[in-house]
């Protein structure tokens, strides 16, 4: 990431809906900014796999807006 982007996240430009997200693991809702819809995504391909630089379980959220 460019160090003059790093606090370009959600988080920091809807904290009111980031809130709501953090909620659940999917979901929708409407602020006074719009409908958002969300889930979240784990990474299952390699989780099992012990040689795989990503056996730790890696979280992601999907945010639409």
């Amino acid at each position: 990431m460019y160090d003059s982007k790093i606090d370009n996240k959600f988080m920091n430009y809807c904290p009111e809906e980031w809130s709501l997200v953090q909620n659940g693991n999917e979901g929708q809702f409407i602020t006074s900014n719009g409908l958002y819809t969300y889930k979240s995504i784990s990474n299952l391909l390699n989780q099992n796999s012990t040689s795989s630089p990503y056996k730790d379980k890696i979280n992601f959220i999907v945010i639409i807006g």
